[in-house]
């Protein structure tokens, strides 16, 4: 689409942001799954087997 000018800027545009947005839900994903291996490793610590 570069090569074809300025004329697919707002693809360009719409691609991108669609990716960002991906990215975004992926981290948010991983952050909550992050935050879920942390509170099983404190009950794990405190010796709780579950």
């Amino acid at each position: 689409m570069v090569n074809e000018g300025t004329s697919t800027l707002p693809e360009r545009i719409k691609l991108i942001e669609d990716q960002k947005q991906k990215l975004l839900k992926d981290i948010e994903e991983k952050e909550a799954q992050l935050v879920h291996l942390e509170e099983k490793l404190k009950r794990y610590y405190r010796g709780e087997n579950y």
